[in-house]
């Protein structure tokens, strides 16, 4: 299957924003990918009500590229639920599923998504740095890790590199990282954008590069990681930004 990372810099306008994902996604659909994943700010600060027209939009971008769609932060029903990451099928339709033992797990209930390439775990930022999501990850057993991280630094950005080859070697057969990159909430930021299987990097992306980023990857007949699931060490400087950004 061919994936996409969307690795870019959120605008200040909301609505830029919302332009600016669904370039990417027909972007991504005439190039043949099947799924597109997304940061977790992909929409910069997304407004706390329900917007149909947003979901509607989203939705026919996928059915009209034939792509599945792997969100960030998102209000996802008129009961304005929030979800950290959601997942349109390629026929439009979210299709979230929630782990009964994800909300003990970090700051929020990581995602769960039955996609192509098989079960699917989405962690955002501070997720992904948070020991605690092992245990999850071997419960749940998934094909695909997909971390929404982005750096700070290029110590930070090699960090999560490691962190991502070492998840492909130990807790999932792909591992993914989609970052942001420029200034956003008073910060600028390193994108660290790759797609890693089982220890060898398929693709990554310039560090300051907006870029659609496309990788092919065959989660079929990849090792059998029932058995190999182990905890990984997080790089202690994310272990620090995990601790520091809690405290915030």
């Amino acid at each position: 299957m061919k994936i996409a990372l969307a690795q870019y810099q959120p605008k200040e306008e909301f609505k830029l924003n919302i332009d600016l994902a669904l370039r990417y996604i027909d972007e991504a659909g005439d190039a043949g990918a099947t799924i597109i994943c997304f940061n977790q700010f992909f929409l910069g600060i997304v407004p706390n009500k329900y917007d149909r027209r947003l979901i509607a939009a989203l939705a026919e971008a996928a059915i009209k590229n034939k792509i599945a769609i792997v969100t960030g932060n998102l209000i996802i029903n008129k009961n304005n639920c929030a979800a950290t990451s959601a997942y349109f099928n390629a026929n439009g339709e979210i299709t979230n599923i929630q782990s009964e033992k994800t909300p003990a797990c970090g700051f929020n209930a990581p995602s769960l998504f039955a996609t192509g390439l098989g079960p699917m775990l989405a962690l955002t930022e501070l997720e992904a740095y948070d020991s605690q999501v092992d245990s999850l990850i071997q419960d749940i057993k998934p094909k695909v890790i997909l971390m929404q991280s982005s750096a700070i630094s290029l110590l930070e950005a090699a960090a999560i590199k490691k962190l991502a080859i070492d998840r492909s070697y130990s807790q999932a057969p792909l591992v993914l990282a989609v970052s942001m990159i420029g200034k956003f909430l008073n910060k600028d930021y390193l994108g660290c954008t790759m797609a890693v299987m089982q220890g060898q990097i398929l693709a990554e992306a310039p560090d300051s590069a907006n870029i659609l980023l496309l990788a092919d990857a065959d989660t079929a007949n990849c090792a059998n990681y029932q058995v190999l699931r182990k905890q990984v060490t997080i790089p202690e400087l994310l272990q620090q930004k995990l601790t520091h950004e809690a405290a915030h």
